[in-house]
């Protein structure tokens, strides 16, 4: 019902419309008025409003809630007041009040649009009112100058730099007035928003120009009224509304979740809704206040009200499921309970809408050969792409996740991640993976022939040792070494790689690629009769043989080992 007096009434500043709600299906009648205290509580202006009950030509009506009408006034929605002559540079950029709404009951149809984007879940785009001026006085240049206005705004929001610093959303939009309406929207998860009477204002460019969002109004689905769980969450206060599209002909417009996805806005977010969790949407303070409006009705107004009205225990919400209480108080209890559970769920949700990055490399550890790469799997979130830095100073950037990243270390490394970024700045990061550099290997084998097993005091004979690789890897720096047993001497070599010194032979083989061989021949001289062991073994290599171990000694059955014997 809406009311034309122009005086200041019930303590409020004085005008000349103000509205006289029923608010039925609430029949806590604490729904819009808990909305309203909190956004002027935030510094927002909201209609104020005060239950009262109504008597008409003498016939009790009941509680309503009497409220202020969302109108441009020094006192309301604070803009510049246009006129149909105000058509110059700067008159024309204000005031204005918009609003998103149904394009149908007494709306004249030629001050409405249809807007250019589609929105997640919608069948359809959403429609654009205008509000003030009235129809009567809105004239054609003013007209065509908002809804341009607008336009431009929503084509922005659809680019790909809607969250430029200079020429994105804040080039448009009042954003710390978004935020707050979005929290508050958020909290009572209102079925109604974004989609239905949201007002939106333009101030003239001389005093800012852009836009902004509110007064809040219509929270009569708010609050746990609708009990039914929305977007797949278990519990109705659950979830963030602004992705439930609820009725696909009118969906949440587009650009509240791009908003999201700009690291100044959510920071914002995150940052106004901490603060405010803290201070005047305390738990506590909350609650007191719908204590209070509980109390001051029950000093005879509900009892009159619900005699008049008897429907506590009877469903008056057929669309979805609703709440109906048995008692009065189950209603109240049912609304101080939703709402703590809602804000519990927010409070510990709301930091998921920052978006730094975080950069986890997945545990585990890997073994690779010398000069062998390791991939590196390492998962973002946050928006992308991500810049990253290793610890072992290799840096680069991600623009998918989880991402594989290719490391070719020379030994054994631990990789964490040092550093990742991306667009809103540096993050955190976690998780260490072990990249063990395995040596090179080759299966090195010794074998040793005499040209002559059996001789006389005095006579010569030839020695072979031969160096075979198995395997897998080529080996180097391959050293053999013979220790001539007392009655053998050392006499010459054709081979340079041979060489001699106090008994012992030594023989050095550069390089040995893999399946091949190389042998070398000595000759010894024999001094005395008896019979002789001769043994020789691998010293050295530059790989690491898997079945046996350099320099270990001539008896351990390695087949880095050679005998033979002679009898003289």
């Amino acid at each position: 019902m809406s009311l034309s007096f122009d005086v200041p009434l019930l303590g409020f500043p004085e005008e000349s419309d103000w509205i006289l709600n029923a608010s039925y299906t609430d029949k806590t009648f604490a729904r819009d008025q808990l909305a309203y205290h909190m956004a002027r509580k935030s510094g927002r202006y909201a209609s104020r409003t005060r239950p009262v009950e109504v008597i008409i030509n003498g016939v009790y009506q009941g509680i309503f809630i009497f409220q202020e009408k969302i109108k441009r006034d020094a006192n309301r929605v604070n803009i510049n007041k246009l006129d149909p002559t105000d058509l110059g540079n700067n008159s024309i950029t204000g005031g204005y009040i918009v609003k998103i709404d149904k394009s149908c009951g007494n709306f004249d149809p030629t001050h409405q649009w249809q807007s250019a984007y589609s929105s997640p879940g919608g069948t359809r785009p959403h429609y654009w009112l205008t509000d003030y001026p009235n129809d009567k006085n809105l004239v054609s240049q003013q007209y065509t100058y908002i809804k341009n206005y607008v336009n431009s705004f929503e084509t922005m929001m659809a680019s790909s730099t809607c969250c430029h610093a200079t020429n994105g959303y804040s080039k448009y939009i009042v954003d710390d007035t978004f935020v707050d309406y979005f929290l508050l929207e958020e909290i009572s998860s209102n079925a109604d928003a974004y989609r239905f009477s949201t007002f939106i204002s333009k101030e003239r460019e001389s005093k800012g120009g852009k836009l902004s969002t509110g007064p809040v109004w219509d929270f009569n689905l708010a609050f746990g009224f609708l009990t039914s769980p929305f977007n797949g969450n278990t519990n109705s206060y659950e979830g963030w509304r602004y992705l439930a599209p609820g009725d696909p002909a009118f969906p949440v417009p587009f650009w509240w979740g791009k908003l999201l996805s700009c690291c100044a806005y959510n920071h914002k977010v995150v940052s106004r809704y901490r603060q405010l969790r803290q201070t005047v949407w305390h738990t506590d303070s909350l609650m007191a206040f719908i204590d209070n409006q509980y109390d001051s009705l029950n000093q005879g107004a509900y009892a009159r009200n619900f005699q008049k009205w008897p429907i506590i225990g009877v469903s008056l919400w057929n669309d979805q499921p609703s709440y109906n209480g048995a008692t009065l108080q189950a209603e109240i209890n049912y609304l101080k309970t939703w709402l703590t559970n809602r804000l519990n769920w927010m409070d510990a949700n709301i930091g998921t809408f920052i978006q730094e990055p975080l950069a986890t490399l997945s545990a585990g550890n890997k073994s690779v050969n010398v000069g062998q790469p390791a991939s590196l799997s390492v998962s973002f979130t946050g928006s992308g792409p991500w810049s990253y830095t290793l610890s072992s100073g290799q840096s680069g950037t991600a623009s998918t996740s989880p991402a594989v990243i290719t490391v070719s270390p020379t030994q054994s490394t631990t990789y964490t991640i040092q550093g990742v970024s991306n667009s809103c700045g540096s993050g955190i990061q976690s998780g260490t993976v072990v990249v063990t550099v395995l040596p090179d290997s080759a299966d090195l084998s010794l074998s040793m022939v005499t040209n002559r097993r059996v001789v006389n005091v005095g006579d010569s004979l030839d020695l072979t040792l031969t160096v075979r690789n198995e395997g897998p890897k080529i080996s180097r720096a391959i050293v053999a070494q013979n220790r001539l047993p007392v009655g053998l001497t050392f006499l010459n070599s054709p081979s340079p790689a041979v060489t001699a010194a106090d008994g012992i032979v030594s023989v050095s083989t550069d390089s040995l690629l893999v399946g091949d061989e190389i042998s070398y021949t000595y000759q010894v001289r024999v001094d005395s009769s008896g019979r002789f062991w001769n043994a020789a073994q691998l010293l050295s290599a530059s790989t690491l043989d898997p079945d046996s171990q350099p320099d270990s000694g001539t008896g351990d059955g390695q087949d880095d080992m050679a005998t033979t014997d002679i009898r003289v």
